[in-house]
């Protein structure tokens, strides 16, 4: 697929109430010159634009537009995705009530990368656009 700067997201025919995306994105920020990357960092720019997202779609990307996602060496993944998982495994429940919402699973995700992103020598802010009550996980 190749992404163009005059696409738009529009909801799928499928009947979903609403659409959670997660953007573990390796391969997103970019450089300020031509210049070789840092290793387990790939220049790639993708931003959207509030007004382009519908109301039924939440995005939570590993990092904002001008930042690069790193890998957290230790667990030979993404820093991003490891704590995205630990949180919808329930470490996100912040309030113990059997739900993760957008907002719960952000929160902890973004704490727990700021934590490790400085040992890392990086930047890395986690994103949300869409609705932060939506409930993504319940038991």
């Amino acid at each position: 697929m190749k992404i163009t700067p005059d696409m738009k997201c529009v909801p799928m025919s499928s009947g979903a109430r609403s659409v959670t995306v997660f953007l573990d994105t390796c391969f997103s920020g970019g450089t300020r010159g031509e210049e070789m990357l840092v290793a387990d960092r790939r220049g790639f720019g993708l931003s959207a634009k509030e007004d382009t997202v519908p109301t039924s779609f939440t995005l939570i990307t590993a990092a904002s537009g001008d930042q690069t996602s790193t890998s957290l060496p230790e667990v030979n993944q993404g820093l991003f995705s490891y704590f995205l998982m630990k949180g919808m495994e329930g470490g996100a429940d912040g309030n113990g009530d059997n739900k993760i919402t957008a907002g719960e699973l952000h929160a902890f995700v973004a704490q727990n990368v700021a934590r490790q992103a400085p040992r890392l020598a990086t930047d890395q802010t986690p994103q949300i656009t869409g609705d932060p009550d939506r409930v993504l996980v319940a038991w």
